[in-house]
């Protein structure tokens, strides 16, 4: 074909129409070639990054007082979808709160000075159950208006959690301190045991409630009448060793989702249930990871579920019938407590991040950004100042180095932080590298300081010693590291061994 000099060859179509496009939150997480041209594991750069004129010394106080959302369960979307009850330490203790998934208005619903978690709509929007725990009293079971006008205590403080309304809003099911389960009247107070476990769910007709089971059935699933009778075990793992645990009703009550090991590590399954039986059981694909907590969509398509990969927990959506599997949220961080709105699409959740402490966000059905509820971080501190861990491949795991910026000066010692290597909010490894230690967070047995001083000394990152902290007492021990050029010059009780390095 002759193409003449006034005519114009059409361009092949791009791969995207508009360029000018917001793209991702991360990239692609799908690897062709994850070992490298030489055909082994490629270690990850490590280097001290600039912030320049952002950096500044933050003293203890400024980052361990940053208020936080509580993500263990501690989340709600109202009946109507459209708001979200959660708790928060803002006040300085955790207190339940609402806010509308749209707008800027948020509503302190308690203020009693006690830690207030969990909180859980009633079908008809109009009240709270909560879990309120005194000092060292264990926890008991309240109720608040949606207003926040009125608060009723429902239990005597026996360490109760897991509790759920049943579909009319006449009863909860609860666990309580002693291993049992019990239904409750919320009018009268009255309750009666009806089973041996924990996480009571109702089946949609409220006419049965599948439980994780306890004692001779460990390790399985149950169900029980909702009126109380006679449980059963449910056979989720067909003979197979391992555990399934934390089910979930699908909205037409003939499914259960929930989280098994029958495969050595946690996954997503299906249980079909038939007159209170499993006729089947389909776990959703084979992959490296742990995937759990499944939580149903309104329309009973899929489900959302968390996995858990180089530290971070996404939120990601499987389908029961195809098993199409996609990503929902996946920026660098642990997202944890999802909801699911009216709509299928709009997911809430908690996000806590290596930089940030844990806020409530949403992600609108085909958004791509997230949008913050909460904002718990202070103004005073700035995220790009604070340091994003990167995670060491280790025998069995990960580990996460928090490298200072150059700005801090040092390096100075390394600490080998004895805590799960999670890109979640941590002041103390925070504080430490903002004072310019390096730190390495790990919770893997065997965890050898100098070893990693070793590795670091390679890459050019020099350490003056090598200390391990025990997670519990880090926050005092952050605050003296901070004021002292080497670790090795404390008192190494504080801190535990003290290796050279």
């Amino acid at each position: 074909m002759t193409v003449g000099a006034g005519s114009r060859r059409e361009r092949p179509q791009p791969f995207a129409d508009d360029w000018g496009a917001k793209g991702t939150p991360r990239p692609p997480t799908t690897i062709a070639n994850p070992l490298g041209a030489a055909g082994r594991a490629e270690r990850p750069t490590l280097a001290r990054a600039s912030v320049g004129a952002r950096y500044r010394r933050y003293e203890v106080e400024e980052l361990a007082a940053a208020p936080s959302v509580d993500g263990r369960g501690s989340m709600d979307l109202s009946p109507s979808g459209d708001e979200v009850a959660f708790a928060w330490d803002r006040s300085g203790t955790f207190e339940i709160y609402s806010a509308p998934l749209v707008g800027d208005r948020i509503i302190q619903l308690t203020s009693a000075g006690a830690a207030s978690r969990s909180p859980r709509w009633s079908p008809d929007g109009r009240w709270l159950a909560f879990l309120r725990s005194e000092g060292d009293v264990p926890t008991a079971l309240w109720l608040v208006d949606r207003d926040g006008e009125r608060e009723r205590r429902l239990t005597d403080a026996t360490g109760y959690r897991d509790h759920a309304w049943s579909p009319d809003g006449a009863r909860i099911a609860v666990a309580d301190g002693a291993g049992d389960i019990r239904v409750l009247d919320p009018e009268s107070g009255r309750n009666e045991r009806i089973a041996s476990g924990s996480f009571p769910r109702w089946s949609p007709d409220g006419r049965s409630i599948v439980f994780t089971a306890r004692g001779a059935a460990a390790g399985d699933l149950g169900i029980v009448p909702g009126g109380g009778g006679a449980a059963r075990a449910l056979d989720t793992r067909e003979g197979k060793s391992g555990s399934s645990i934390d089910a979930r009703w699908s909205p037409d009550g003939a499914t259960i989702a929930f989280t098994t090991t029958v495969r050595g590590h946690p996954e997503v399954a299906f249980a079909r249930v038939r007159d209170g039986s499993v006729v089947r059981v389909e776990r959703v694909g084979a992959t490296p990871f742990a995937d759990s907590d499944p939580e149903w969509r309104p329309d009973g398509r899929g489900v959302i579920y968390r996995r858990r990969a180089e530290g971070s927990v996404a939120l990601r959506r499987v389908f029961t019938i195809s098993h199409d599997d996609d990503g929902v949220a996946d920026l660098p961080g642990v997202h944890s407590a999802q909801c699911v709105a009216s709509d299928s699409d709009t997911v809430v959740s908690v996000l806590s991040q290596a930089t940030r402490p844990a806020d409530v966000v949403v992600r609108a059905g085909g958004a791509i950004s997230i949008a913050r509820v909460t904002a718990s971080l202070p103004a005073s501190i700035d995220p790009l100042a604070l340091v994003e861990p990167v995670a060491i491949p280790i025998e069995g795991g990960i580990a996460l180095a928090y490298l200072p910026h150059a700005e801090a000066g040092g390096p100075r010692s390394l600490v080998l932080y004895a805590r799960p290597a999670e890109r979640e909010w941590d002041p103390v490894a925070q504080l430490l590298a903002n004072a310019g230690h390096v730190v390495v967070a790990t919770d893997a047995e065997g965890a050898d300081p100098a070893a990693f001083a070793l590795r670091f000394g390679e890459a050019g990152i020099a350490t003056r010693g090598a200390t391990r902290v025990e997670a519990r007492p880090a926050l005092a021990y952050a605050d003296r590291a901070t004021r002292v050029r080497a670790l090795d010059a404390m008192v190494s009780g504080l801190a535990g061994t003290t290796s050279g390095g």
